[in-house]
C-alpha cells in the first residue's frame, strides 16, 4: 500500500535545465538527437508516457475523466497525440526506428549514458539506482507544470479467502506508521507512504519526514502539487492499439 507517480529522470551534467512541458520536450529532444526515447507499448511506463502526451496536446485531463464510450469525437481528439509522437520520432534514439522492449532496458540505456533522460512511475527509482551504482551521482528527476500521473495502490483479501484474519494483521503491519516508513526509504524500497500524515503523532511525522529521499528524489510537497489523475482501462487499450497503428507501423 501506497503512492508512485510518473517522473522523468535525467542527467543534470547533460540538461541543466529540463523541459517542464511537452513542447519544451519537443524542442529537447530535436536539440538533443538521440538522446530519448520512452519503451514501446504496451509497456507499462511507455505507456504512461503517452497518455502524458494525449493531455497535453489535447486541453487537459478533465475532459477524460468519463468513460471513453460517451465521447462521440475520440479518435478526433487522439490525433493531436499521434501527430506530437511522430514528430519527435525522427530525433528518437536510433532516429524512432525501433523502441527500448521494456522499461528496464531503458533504463540501461541511461545507465550507460547512451541516452540522457528516463522515465518512472517511481518517484524515488533514480535515487535507490544511485544507490546501487547503476545510475551517475549527476541523476534527478523531474515532473511537468501540468502535472504527472499518480496513483494509489492496495492490497485486498480474496473473498474466498480461508485466513481472513491472518491476512488482516499483515495488512495491519504493512499499514502502520513503522512499516511505511522503512518502505518510504529508497535503500529499502522508495515508495511513498499511503497514510495521512495529519494522523500520525508528531513524532511518527518527525520520523517519516526525516528519511532521506535522496538528491534524485523531489520533496513530498513537490510531487504532492503535480499529481494529475490515471485514465480509465478503456482508454489505455485503445491508446495501446493506436499507438501500434500511428506510431509503430509509419
Amino acid at each position: 500500500m501506497g503512492k508512485a507517480q510518473f517522473v522523468f529522470v535525467h542527467d543534470k551534467n547533460k540538461s541543466k535545465n529540463p523541459p517542464k512541458s511537452m513542447e519544451e520536450l519537443a524542442q529537447w529532444v530535436e536539440a538533443n538527437p538521440g538522446q530519448f526515447t520512452y519503451p514501446a507499448l504496451p509497456d507499462f511506463t511507455g505507456s504512461a508516457f503517452v497518455r502524458h502526451v494525449l493531455y497535453e496536446t489535447t486541453g487537459g485531463y478533465q475532459q477524460y475523466q468519463k468513460p471513453a464510450n460517451e465521447i462521440d469525437d475520440l479518435e478526433a481528439r487522439l490525433e493531436p497525440m499521434w501527430q506530437y509522437l511522430n514528430s519527435i520520432e525522427p530525433y528518437l534514439w536510433r532516429q524512432g526506428e525501433t523502441y527500448p522492449e521494456s522499461l528496464a532496458k531503458q533504463d540501461q540505456l541511461f545507465a550507460s549514458g547512451e541516452i540522457g533522460m528516463t522515465m518512472s512511475y517511481d518517484p524515488a527509482l533514480a535515487a535507490s539506482e544511485v544507490l546501487k551504482g547503476r545510475f551517475p551521482e549527476s541523476t534527478r528527476t523531474f515532473v511537468l507544470n501540468a502535472g504527472t500521473l499518480a496513483n494509489t495502490h492496495f492490497v485486498s483479501i480474496p473473498f474466498n479467502s480461508t485466513a481472513k484474519a491472518g491476512a488482516m494483521v499483515a495488512i495491519n503491519e504493512l499499514l502502520s506508521p513503522e512499516a511505511q516508513t522503512a518502505k518510504l526509504s529508497p535503500e529499502n524500497w522508495g515508495d511513498l507512504s499511503a497514510l495521512d500524515l495529519g494522523k500520525l503523532s508528531t513524532e511518527q511525522q518527525q520520523t517519516m519526514n526525516g528519511v532521506d529521499l535522496g538528491d534524485a528524489t523531489l520533496s513530498l510537497e513537490e510531487l504532492e502539487a503535480h499529481r494529475i489523475p490515471e485514465l480509465s482501462s478503456d482508454y489505455i487499450e485503445i491508446i495501446e492499439k493506436g499507438w501500434l497503428q500511428h506510431v509503430a507501423k509509419e
